[in-house]
């Protein structure tokens, strides 16, 4: 499905299971959105800018951070295996639960 499509995006082989690393890689250490204010509004207008990124992962990684604050706490929601590694269905849940539109964001 297309979920397949976002876990290609961040290198996951077909078939296999998404990882920390694969989530974390190619991130920047610091996000550059760090400093503005989590408050609601702003957030908002924020992942609504996410929509028209070129960088389909970093935009995915920015509106997790967003979200969880982190992307350790974002991949430790959407872990609910509690495995360390992220199912096709844990990523697409997990996305759901922290509000994260994925189909805006690549467009699929």
């Amino acid at each position: 499905g297309d979920i397949e499509v976002v876990m290609a995006a961040f290198g996951v082989p077909k078939g296999e299971i998404m990882t920390f690393q694969h989530l974390v890689k190619g991130a920047p250490k610091i996000s550059a959105f760090l400093a503005l204010s989590s408050e609601e509004a702003q957030v908002e207008e924020r992942m609504k800018q996410l929509y028209s990124a070129t960088d389909k992962p970093g935009a995915i990684r920015e509106a997790l951070r967003l979200r969880a604050g982190t992307l350790n706490e974002a991949f430790r929601i959407m872990d609910s295996s509690k495995n360390k590694s992220l199912s096709m269905a844990e990523l697409e849940e997990g996305l759901r639960k922290l509000r994260v539109e994925w189909q805006a964001i690549t467009g699929f």
